[in-house]
């Protein structure tokens, strides 16, 4: 039971940790200016290939 009981605890910090770094993440993307920082990096591209990205 105790073993049970450590893995819960593990898997439970872990998804905490996770939704932390999504918040961080999220956050720190909404500071970026208008279109966010993956715009200014050069990382939002769209999927066609066109070269079009939402990045104004």
């Amino acid at each position: 039971m105790e073993r049970l009981r450590r893995w819960a605890l593990r898997g439970t910090a872990l998804v905490v940790a996770l939704a932390f770094l999504v918040v961080v993440l999220a956050f720190l993307e909404a500071t970026g200016g208008h279109d966010g920082w993956l715009c200014e990096w050069g990382i939002d591209t769209d999927g066609a290939g066109t070269t079009t990205t939402g990045c104004g």
